[in-house]
């Protein structure tokens, strides 16, 4: 027997036990037709009070002869009445839990081949019933929560562009009615086919309303268990996490997704942001691979493969520099030279980026940078020259391409470099220094005495 059988059996059958008594007396055993009868009677009253009679024969057919398919329908109906009488969902929900009871206690009893055949007459009508019922009902309260949805689309928008405090606060508070109802239709859809999976992803989204992601991502995680097309809940969950900035939480649901859509970059590149957040930084590398191969020229990913090496040679850097003072001078050259290794990888891609971008602010000063790092100061001026177009009045830009020139003992170049630096700042001292021992290098004595002015009038 299934759990779910199970369950409803238990329900039923502490129902039969509390209606073994009517009104405060035993019964004597009546035939079955007797209780059948009398119930049907009671029921065609359409009354509330005399439902609880029916009920109590009903319960007292079941409790002296078992499980009768006759009796469990017309059980059944008595909660479908009550359902359709009773304003609400939430307070339909004790009703709506009955009637999937006893209607899954029907499919059973008509099943069950122990049970007396004629217990079991006209089985396929009154299962046919109870399961367009159930149906009907589901279409009812699903199609109700859908709407409170659709309603809520517009209440957010309107939330959007009101100023008007009074008007506000009305809204806020037609919002939260409407979720809590639009949830509770959706939890009755849910008891009435739990194998669904639409519902479970209307009360995610219900709870995305209202802010509460961690409600929302418990329901469209009950959805994913029950649906083989599993993307956009995927997907879903994975962006709720990422809102509430629990980006490790995000990694699984983005992994299997790209794995089901292996070619989607935008996915990919929001994966490699969650390894990212949570450092794991070779998880990350990994998916930047995976982006190059589908774009070889993507910007974001170019520079953030950089960054990964760059990264990568501090690690190896500081490495170096504790098993040197540690006294492993072996260990500390083998990380001097991964740091070395490292460092030519960042520049590999900050140079294409650079080629592939080169009005790039950002190309630009990485490949400028990475190359004075390493020290070849001939190729890192290239970067500083094009940042000097770039942005000609940021003066570090200029003080950079200067003091490569200086490496490189190109004098006559380093000159104007650093003249533009005065230029934007006038009362840069050192470089003024600079520019002085410069003009004495190329004999530029006039260019001297006046460099020499400004300095002392500092």
């Amino acid at each position: 027997m299934k759990l779910s059988s199970r369950i409803a059996l238990i329900l039923v059958l502490t129902i039969f036990m509390a209606g073994s008594v009517l009104g405060g007396r035993k019964h004597r055993k009546l035939p079955i037709g007797a209780y059948i009868k009398t119930a049907k009677i009671e029921i065609l009253s359409g009354e509330f009070k005399r439902y609880e009679n029916a009920i109590s024969y009903l319960d007292s057919l079941f409790l002296n002869y078992g499980h009768h398919a006759e009796g469990l329908s017309l059980m059944s109906s008595i909660y479908v009445d009550y359902i359709d009488k009773t304003p609400g969902p939430i307070n339909k929900r004790p009703y709506v839990k009955k009637l999937v009871a006893y209607v899954d206690t029907l499919h059973m009893t008509c099943k069950n081949k122990e049970i007396k055949k004629d217990y079991r007459k006209d089985c396929d009508e009154y299962t046919e019933r109870a399961d367009s019922t159930k149906v009907k009902f589901w279409r009812q309260f699903y199609n109700a929560g859908i709407e409170q949805l659709t309603y809520l689309q517009g209440l957010a928008k309107d939330l959007e562009t009101t100023t008007d405090s009074a008007v506000i606060a009305f809204t806020q508070n037609s919002f939260q009615v409407n979720i809590d109802s639009c949830i509770a239709n959706m939890e009755l859809a849910i008891m009435l086919d739990p194998s669904n999976t639409d519902p479970y992803i209307a009360v995610g989204n219900a709870y995305e309303y209202k802010k509460d992601f961690h409600e929302a991502v418990k329901w469209l995680a009950k959805g994913l268990e029950k649906t083989e097309d599993k993307s956009n809940l995927l997907i879903s969950i994975a962006y709720d996490y990422v809102r509430i900035n629990e980006y490790c939480e995000a990694i699984p649901y983005f992994k299997e997704y790209s794995e089901l859509n292996p070619t989607d970059e935008a996915t990919l590149f929001n994966l490699s942001i969650c390894y990212t957040n949570c450092k794991q930084l070779d998880a990350a590398y990994k998916v930047y691979n995976k982006i190059l191969e589908l774009n070889p020229e993507n910007y974001n990913i170019l520079g953030n493969v950089g960054n990964y090496f760059n990264q990568k040679a501090r690690y190896a850097s500081d490495s170096a520099k504790a098993y040197r003072e540690a006294g492993n001078v072996e260990k500390s050259k083998e990380f001097m030279a991964l740091n070395g290794q490292m460092f030519d990888s960042s520049g590999f891609y900050f140079k294409k980026l650079f080629e592939i971008y080169p009005d790039s602010i950002f190309a630009a000063e990485q490949y400028a940078v990475i190359n004075a790092i390493r020290g070849k100061y001939d190729v890192a001026s290239i970067g500083f020259e094009k940042l000097t177009v770039l942005d000609p009045d940021n003066k570090e830009n200029w003080t950079y391409l200067g003091d490569c020139y200086l490496n490189l003992k190109e004098f006559k170049k380093a000159i104007p470099a650093y003249e533009k630096v005065i230029e934007l700042d006038p009362t840069n001292k050192d470089t003024m220094e600079r520019l002085r021992d410069l003009y004495i290098e190329i004999g530029d004595n006039a260019k001297k005495v006046a460099i020499n002015k400004k300095i002392n009038e500092l």
